[in-house]
């Protein structure tokens, strides 16, 4: 129980430091796993980042950009 608080509390603080939307979303399957994507747009020097955690039924997304 004290380690599901640390993980969404820590979550939430990226969350805010990075400025980042939350997007929480349930899904009809099982999964387990992290991902990271970087997508760079030249035309507008932007860098996209998304960072998702699957978690059993529930999927987390961060979304949040950073300018070059």
């Amino acid at each position: 129980m004290i380690t599901t608080i640390l993980l969404i509390a820590a979550l939430l603080g990226f969350a805010v430091w990075k400025e980042a939307e939350i997007i929480v979303a349930g899904t009809y399957s099982v999964l387990l796993g992290v991902l990271y994507d970087r997508e760079y747009y030249e035309d507008e020097n932007v860098i996209d980042h998304t960072f998702q955690i699957a978690l059993i039924c529930i999927v987390i997304t961060f979304k949040w950009e950073t300018y070059s």
